[in-house]
């Protein structure tokens, strides 16, 4: 969802609903991801959506010792960096790698960290968005929404009280295999929260879920969504001729199924879809 902002950014497309009201520059200092997963998800995403990013986008690798705000020579090269490139977004990934413990203290000692690494021009000052957990979530859990999910925060309630806005992304339901996930702003200093969405999770882009069930969701007995004819037409009927691949991909990409079971559903439908001598699938028109 992070990397999906920085792609509205660059391209000026509303992110999860959200209308981006100009184009802006976007570093990602993280310590998620290697080299070999940024390049699988961008080349992805980038076939996608058709755009070249990289005027627009900055992703670090994963620093050796972790997101080190604490300390003075990570400071100084992130500082640089900012000065240099002059990002509008600095989005901080993750940020239980930029803590020391769950303590006050800890978040406020990186906190103040993070900030020194921004120029002192306030008008060059570009905004920052941290990810964060939620607490992990017992069976006897009660189901929380709106602004209580605010107190879902891992950790310090540190984070959640410094921030202007605090968005939630949760899965729609338990089932692995779902890829339906409910995004809430619980906290909006500067507005109103609005109303959550619910989407289909893709690589770093999400379709809009038109016909989720808010009832069962709230009551917290969602059940996960079912593999119909009518789910997998619309993923392979607009792709035309494609590689068994491309077709996972975009069963998987519009939340029709998960990966490990994409060839299982194409194999449950193959009356009605069409193999050329090359191997190319396609849906059946009629």
């Amino acid at each position: 969802a992070a990397l999906g902002l920085a792609i509205a950014g660059a391209t000026g497309h509303p992110w999860m609903g959200l209308p981006i009201h100009a184009k802006f520059k976007t570093l990602v200092i993280q310590a998620e991801n290697g080299p070999y997963r940024l390049k699988e998800e961008l080349t992805d995403i980038t076939e996608t959506i058709d755009e070249d990013l990289d005027d627009w986008l900055r992703i670090t690798p994963p620093p050796t010792y972790g997101l080190a705000f604490t300390e003075l020579g990570f400071r100084l090269a992130i500082k640089e960096l900012i000065e240099n490139w002059e990002p509008s977004l600095i989005i901080i990934d993750p940020w239980n790698r930029a803590t020391q413990g769950d303590k006050q203290a800890d978040a406020q000692a990186s906190l103040e960290g993070l900030f020194a690494c921004l120029p002192d021009d306030h008008t060059k000052k570009p905004a920052v968005l941290i990810v964060h957990h939620l607490r992990k979530k017992s069976s006897d859990h009660q189901k929380k929404s709106g602004r209580d999910l605010l107190h879902e925060l891992a950790g310090t309630y540190q984070i959640g009280s410094s921030a202007r806005c605090v968005f939630a992304l949760e899965p729609a339901s338990k089932d692995t295999e779902d890829s339906r996930v409910v995004l809430t702003c619980c906290k909006n200093n500067d507005g109103v929260e609005g109303a959550p969405s619910a989407w289909y999770r893709k690589n770093g882009l999400f379709g809009a879920c038109e016909d989720f069930d808010w009832e069962a969701f709230h009551a917290g007995n969602l059940k996960p969504q079912g593999i119909t004819v009518e789910a997998v037409r619309n993923a392979l009927k607009s792709g035309g001729w494609m590689r068994k691949a491309q077709a996972v991909k975009r069963l998987t990409g519009q939340g029709v199924c998960g990966r490990s079971t994409a060839y299982e559903v194409m194999q449950r439908f193959a009356d009605k879809i069409e193999e050329d001598s090359s191997g190319k699938l396609r849906w059946k028109d009629s």
